[in-house]
């Protein structure tokens, strides 16, 4: 997601977090 801030750290935060 490059357009997509909010929405990429959605998918990015919970990855790399794991929860």
């Amino acid at each position: 997601g490059r357009d997509h801030s909010s929405a990429d750290i959605v998918h990015t935060v919970p990855l790399k977090k794991g929860t």
